[in-house]
């Protein structure tokens, strides 16, 4: 499984079962198209939120590999 943990701004969200490559595309037809939206999730909730995405807008992709959700689940 994929999984992009993405800080905008000072909170955190997750995107799921989708590569960076096409996440940094997303972000980058939505800098072209002078905005747009990013469908993500806040840790622990099914539910979507969608962040705006403009130029400015601080944002950070981290992906994290199947190793590291392996290790994340066992210490909990």
């Amino acid at each position: 499984m994929n999984r992009i943990e993405i800080t905008y701004g000072d909170r955190e969200y997750i995107v799921a079962e989708r590569e960076v490559a096409q996440v940094q595309r997303e972000i980058n037809a939505s800098l072209a198209a002078g905005g747009g939206w990013l469908p993500v999730r806040e840790p622990g909730e099914r539910a979507d939120v969608h962040l705006l995405i403009t130029r400015g807008a601080r944002i950070v992709l981290d992906p994290i590999s199947d190793f590291a959700l392996k290790e994340q689940e066992r210490s909990r």
